[in-house]
Formats: structure tokens, sequence, C-alpha cells
């Protein structure tokens, strides 16, 4: 699916929208994985085993690091939760963290790892960032064994 704004401005969009649609390719459907980048010795692809939504979802499969995503457009000062869907290869002994990156601070918020397993479950992150309005979202898997598997990945401001 392609991204378009419809010729509406980011201005023009209440804020509500702006995060709604802030983290590109969010569940993967695209396929691919664009605009994702990769951190340090991961080995990642898009697949379509055991996804939470859609057909797709990220498979990081290998070593240890992230796939991360920098969201713009975000209103300085401000807190925000980043949330992701993350479940697990059976014989997996990975464990997997969301955090939370400010470019602007230098500063960065971990999730508690947590062992996944088959079933999916929920993991949040929250940050409040500085004086850019930017951070980045990271979905690490950790050292371990077996496939870490992420869907439906958003932002959301804090009430």
């Amino acid at each position: 699916s392609s991204r378009t704004d419809f010729g509406l401005s980011p201005t023009l969009m209440s804020p509500a929208a702006r995060l709604q649609n802030a983290v590109a390719n969010s569940g993967f459907e695209d396929g691919n994985l664009a605009p994702w980048a990769s951190y340090l010795a991961i080995s990642a692809t898009v697949g379509r085993n055991a996804c939470h939504a859609g057909r797709y979802c990220l498979a990081e499969t290998a070593g240890k690091g992230s796939m991360y995503q920098d969201v713009i457009g975000l209103r300085p000062g401000a807190t925000y939760t980043a949330a992701a869907w993350v479940s697990g290869s059976d014989e997996g002994t990975a464990t997997a963290q969301i955090a939370i990156y400010d470019p602007g601070t230098n500063a960065a918020a971990f999730s508690i790892p947590i062992r996944v397993h088959p079933g999916w479950q929920l993991m949040t992150q929250s940050l409040t960032i500085g004086r850019l309005p930017t951070l980045r979202v990271h979905l690490f898997r950790n050292e371990g064994s077996g496939t870490v598997y992420w869907d439906d990945v958003h932002i959301y401001a804090a009430p």
C-alpha cells in the first residue's frame, strides 16, 4: 500500500490523524522492510507466518539488534508511547524489547525484556521528547534462539 496524504499538508491534519499515520509501513503490509532500517547485527525479513493482523509481519530471525524507524512531525516536550505486538517461535529463547530514542537529547527508554512465545503480547514504552519533533522507535531482538515477530506498530500521545 502506498502512503499518500492526498495533497493535504501535515499542518492540515488533526494531531490524531498525524499520529495515526506517523509510523510508515506500521503493519509491514507493504511486504517489505522499507522504511525500517537495521541497527547492530540483526537478520530480519517480512514474512507471512503467524501475523497479528493482516498478511505480513516483521520476523527478526537471528542476531542481536533491532529494526528501527524515525517518526517525525511530533510536538517537542510532549510524551509519546510506542506500542507494538510481539510474539515468537515456540522453541525460542531470545527476548524482545521496544525502545524509544530521542535524538534531540540523546535519551532512550527501554521496555523490560520479555521472553516471547507464540501468543501475541502488546509491548509499550513511553518517553518525553526534547526540543526536536522526532523520535526513533526500535524493535529489539536480544540474544538467544528462535524468531521474534513484530506487527502493528503505533505511536500515541500521552493524555
